[in-house]
């Protein structure tokens, strides 16, 4: 490229780099490195025919992209096209500032994430949510975040452990009530304990039917196209399940846990909630597939579980509650 001159005194042009300026060395004239290359022509200080035409489009580029990014994506690219300019565009400066932007718009992205899910009744969401404030630092307040989280999260696995306590209490409870029945039942005739336990084996059958979780299958696959990606310092690996529903009630969501195996050794244990507030997640003799995603912080671990074909894994899934649609929901602790 040319030496570039003053369009007023044909002194030369020379950028600072300290200001972000344009400057002429004879006559002193200066403009903005951001405006001195608009679209008006009759605003510019510099010879135009001194500057490449390419280099002053893709400068053009860079800046419209650059004024109008929302998105840390949308400014890296300008950054890109800035590196490719050269020194007189000040490509480098800008490239800097695009890149310090992007920066912003993620720990923004992750700051807005995380202050929704602090506030989660999943623990492991609301540990998530601890990390990435740990991990923005002093960006805006990051740190008093990640203090509010600690105790959140503790209330978080009490609550859980409660609900863990009153499910076992509850069954326990159920199963004295059967006994007791059972009892009384030993007081009538053989005819009628004779009818009484044919009604009571055609009403098991029939709960059995509906709210079994024998009735609920799951099967989880690898997303063969986007299986594993590393975000937040973390390891996503990316699956397909699907849950089929053979019982005749619709299944509001599905909560238990999975372990992936490898011979003797649990590579991976995790839970899983697959959920629709709105409708049935599976509707009855009907199945549904839903995209789930394992976070996995240790990288032994997700070295582990991507170098190992899956085929060779066991896949241990136990169903620990189900809700249905029509308000009922069901405790179970049998291995599935």
């Amino acid at each position: 490229m040319s030496e570039i001159r003053c369009k007023n005194c044909g002194g030369s042009i020379w950028i600072d780099i300290e200001k972000n300026l344009i400057v002429c060395d004879s006559c002193g004239a200066r403009q903005d490195l951001r405006t001195a290359f608009s679209d008006n022509t009759n605003e510019h200080i510099y010879d135009e025919s001194g500057v490449s035409e390419a280099e002053l489009d893709k400068y053009k580029r860079a800046m419209a992209i650059m004024k109008t990014a929302r998105t840390e994506e949308s400014l890296l690219a300008a950054a890109k096209i800035f590196d490719e300019l050269s020194d007189f565009f000040g490509g480098h400066i800008m490239a800097t500032e695009c890149r310090k932007n992007a920066e912003l718009y993620k720990k923004e992205r992750l700051y807005k994430n995380a202050t929704v899910n602090m506030n989660s009744n999943d623990p492991s969401v609301v540990e998530r949510a601890l990390k990435i404030f740990e991990e923005l630092g002093d960006y805006k307040d990051s740190t008093q975040k990640a203090c509010e989280c600690i105790p959140l999260l503790a209330s978080a696995r009490e609550k859980y452990s409660e609900w863990q306590k009153k499910a076992e209490q509850q069954c326990i409870k159920d199963e004295n009530n059967k006994k007791i029945k059972a009892a009384k039942n030993k007081f009538f005739g053989r005819l009628a304990v004779f009818l009484v336990i044919t009604v009571a084996v055609i009403c098991v059958i029939g709960h059995f039917s509906k709210y079994s979780s024998s009735n609920i299958k799951i099967k989880i696959t690898p997303d063969a196209k986007n299986y594993i990606t590393q975000e937040y310092n973390g390891y996503i690996f990316r699956y397909n399940v699907k849950i089929w529903n053979k019982g005749t009630v619709d299944v509001r969501s599905v909560e238990g846990t999975v372990s992936f195996v490898d011979g003797s050794e649990v590579v991976v244990d995790t839970s899983f909630n697959f959920s629709n507030y709105s409708s049935a997640a599976v509707r009855a003799k009907k199945s549904s597939s839903y995209n789930w995603e394992l976070t996995v912080y240790s990288e032994s671990t997700a070295v582990k579980l991507s170098e190992k074909e899956f085929k060779d894994l066991d896949i241990e899934i136990d169903i620990t509650r189900i809700s249905y649609t029509n308000g009922k929901t069901k405790n179970f602790y049998n291995h599935y």
